[in-house]
């Protein structure tokens, strides 16, 4: 009676062993991709940063060359911003 008992409390603490196993691995695997992630949007919030440097440096000299480049250089920095804005949501979800 007593050696069924044990058995089947084995059997449990067996079954809840892999789950425990499955589940941490489950996690270290989130973990590894969401730090992969958080450094993929970092390197590209840095990239988006200096494009918009570069693009108001090109707006700037746009002026000096005329309106019509500079309206599209102006417009060029307003979509970059919207995905900079993009990027910084999804860090803040991710991170």
């Amino acid at each position: 009676m007593l050696q069924g008992e044990v058995r089947l409390l084995e059997q449990e603490r067996a079954r809840l062993m892999r789950e425990v196993k499955l589940k941490t691995e489950l996690e270290e695997g989130y973990a590894k991709r969401g730090a992969k992630q958080a450094a993929a949007i970092k390197d590209s919030a840095m990239k988006i940063a200096t494009l918009e440097g570069s693009l108001g440096q090109e707006a700037s000299e746009a002026c000096l060359g005329g309106c019509a480049k500079k309206e599209v250089a102006t417009e060029s920095l307003g979509h970059l911003k919207g995905g900079l804005g993009q990027v910084r949501w999804v860090s803040e979800c991710f991170v």
